[in-house]
Protein backbone atom coordinates (compact mmCIF):
# COMPACT_ATOMS: atom_id res chain seq x y z
CA UNK A 1 0.00 0.00 0.00
CA UNK A 2 1.31 3.46 -0.84
CA UNK A 3 2.87 5.10 2.17
CA UNK A 4 0.08 7.99 2.45
CA UNK A 5 -2.52 5.44 2.97
CA UNK A 6 -1.23 5.00 6.42
CA UNK A 7 0.94 8.35 7.14
CA UNK A 8 -1.56 10.90 7.30
CA UNK A 9 0.80 13.53 6.70
CA UNK A 10 -1.48 16.11 4.83
CA UNK A 11 -4.01 15.37 7.55
CA UNK A 12 -1.24 16.78 10.21
CA UNK A 13 -0.55 19.39 8.33
CA UNK A 14 -3.75 20.36 8.18
CA UNK A 15 -4.92 20.11 12.06
CA UNK A 16 -1.24 21.97 12.79
CA UNK A 17 -2.06 24.83 10.17
CA UNK A 18 -5.53 25.17 11.72
CA UNK A 19 -4.77 25.04 15.41
CA UNK A 20 -6.36 21.55 16.27
CA UNK A 21 -6.16 20.11 19.60
CA UNK A 22 -8.28 17.87 22.38
CA UNK A 23 -8.64 14.00 21.79
CA UNK A 24 -8.52 12.12 18.84
CA UNK A 25 -9.61 9.23 17.93
CA UNK A 26 -7.57 7.09 15.36
CA UNK A 27 -6.89 3.99 13.45
CA UNK A 28 -3.96 1.75 14.82
CA UNK A 29 -1.95 2.53 12.02
CA UNK A 30 -1.92 6.41 11.95
CA UNK A 31 -2.04 7.09 15.41
CA UNK A 32 1.57 7.09 16.21
CA UNK A 33 2.26 9.45 13.28
CA UNK A 34 -0.60 11.87 14.84
CA UNK A 35 1.06 11.30 18.13
CA UNK A 36 4.50 12.32 16.91
CA UNK A 37 3.68 15.01 14.76
CA UNK A 38 1.15 16.44 17.12
CA UNK A 39 1.61 16.05 20.81
CA UNK A 40 0.93 17.58 23.16
CA UNK A 41 -2.02 19.55 21.36
CA UNK A 42 -3.67 16.50 19.87
CA UNK A 43 -3.77 13.03 22.44
CA UNK A 44 -4.40 10.20 20.03
CA UNK A 45 -6.73 7.37 21.45
CA UNK A 46 -4.43 4.07 19.77
CA UNK A 47 -1.12 3.62 18.22
CA UNK A 48 1.62 1.32 18.52
CA UNK A 49 2.03 1.00 22.00
CA UNK A 50 -1.05 -0.57 22.58
CA UNK A 51 0.46 -3.86 24.22
CA UNK A 52 2.09 -1.47 27.15
CA UNK A 53 -0.10 1.58 27.27
CA UNK A 54 -3.63 0.85 26.48
CA UNK A 55 -5.77 -1.35 27.95
CA UNK A 56 -6.31 -4.54 25.96
CA UNK A 57 -10.23 -3.98 26.07
CA UNK A 58 -10.47 -0.25 24.65
CA UNK A 59 -7.84 -1.24 22.04
CA UNK A 60 -9.48 -4.07 20.88
CA UNK A 61 -13.01 -2.03 20.88
CA UNK A 62 -11.15 0.73 19.16
CA UNK A 63 -9.92 -1.59 16.18
CA UNK A 64 -13.49 -3.10 16.05
CA UNK A 65 -14.89 0.24 15.34
CA UNK A 66 -12.69 1.05 12.35
CA UNK A 67 -14.24 -2.59 11.21
CA UNK A 68 -17.53 -1.39 11.84
CA UNK A 69 -17.97 -4.38 14.08
CA UNK A 70 -21.31 -4.46 16.31
CA UNK A 71 -20.79 -1.75 19.06
CA UNK A 72 -18.96 0.68 16.54
CA UNK A 73 -21.78 3.24 17.38
CA UNK A 74 -21.53 2.99 20.87
CA UNK A 75 -18.19 3.33 21.24
CA UNK A 76 -18.07 6.27 18.91
CA UNK A 77 -20.73 7.91 21.34
CA UNK A 78 -19.18 6.88 24.66
CA UNK A 79 -15.71 7.80 23.40
CA UNK A 80 -13.98 10.84 25.03
CA UNK A 81 -13.04 11.89 22.04
CA UNK A 82 -13.42 15.68 19.96
CA UNK A 83 -11.96 14.41 16.75
CA UNK A 84 -12.29 11.21 14.83
CA UNK A 85 -9.97 10.14 12.01
CA UNK A 86 -11.38 7.91 9.44
CA UNK A 87 -9.94 6.07 6.52
CA UNK A 88 -11.28 6.59 3.86
CA UNK A 89 -11.31 2.49 2.47
CA UNK A 90 -12.34 2.15 6.05
CA UNK A 91 -15.74 -0.26 6.83
CA UNK A 92 -16.04 2.70 9.32
CA UNK A 93 -15.97 5.06 6.46
CA UNK A 94 -18.71 3.53 4.90
CA UNK A 95 -20.86 2.88 8.08
CA UNK A 96 -20.47 6.94 9.41
CA UNK A 97 -22.03 8.03 5.62
CA UNK A 98 -25.13 5.28 6.02
CA UNK A 99 -25.56 6.55 8.99
CA UNK A 100 -25.32 10.72 8.32
CA UNK A 101 -22.41 10.71 10.28
CA UNK A 102 -24.50 9.01 13.31
CA UNK A 103 -27.42 11.87 13.29
CA UNK A 104 -25.33 14.63 13.29
CA UNK A 105 -22.81 13.48 15.98
CA UNK A 106 -20.01 13.75 13.59
CA UNK A 107 -19.34 16.48 10.66
CA UNK A 108 -16.57 16.31 8.14
CA UNK A 109 -14.60 18.98 8.07
CA UNK A 110 -11.18 17.79 6.51
CA UNK A 111 -11.14 15.79 3.36
CA UNK A 112 -8.04 13.95 1.45
CA UNK A 113 -7.50 11.30 -1.13
CA UNK A 114 -7.06 8.76 2.23
CA UNK A 115 -8.72 10.18 5.37
CA UNK A 116 -11.80 11.90 6.68
CA UNK A 117 -11.44 14.28 9.94
CA UNK A 118 -14.63 14.82 11.91
CA UNK A 119 -15.17 16.93 14.28
CA UNK A 120 -17.49 16.01 17.67
CA UNK A 121 -20.64 17.98 17.58
CA UNK A 122 -20.27 20.99 19.96
CA UNK A 123 -23.85 20.86 20.99
CA UNK A 124 -23.23 17.17 22.11
CA UNK A 125 -19.71 17.27 23.78
CA UNK A 126 -17.56 14.66 24.82
CA UNK A 127 -18.30 12.43 28.31
CA UNK A 128 -16.43 13.49 31.03
CA UNK A 129 -12.82 11.53 31.19
CA UNK A 130 -13.68 10.42 34.63
CA UNK A 131 -17.05 8.79 34.07
CA UNK A 132 -16.67 7.68 30.63
CA UNK A 133 -15.88 3.97 30.81
CA UNK A 134 -14.78 3.71 27.19
CA UNK A 135 -11.89 6.07 27.20
CA UNK A 136 -10.46 6.54 30.69
CA UNK A 137 -6.78 6.07 30.52
CA UNK A 138 -5.46 6.35 27.00
CA UNK A 139 -6.01 10.09 26.86
CA UNK A 140 -4.55 10.75 29.90
CA UNK A 141 -1.04 10.84 28.37
CA UNK A 142 0.42 10.11 25.15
Amino acid sequence: PPKSQYIPERLANYMEAHDLSGRVFTPFESGAYLAWHSSPELTVSLDGRYEVAYPVKQANRRIACFLAAPGWQETLREDAADWLVVPRDSALAVALAKSHYMQGLWSPTYEDDCFVLCQRAPDRPAPDLATSHVSSSPFGSN
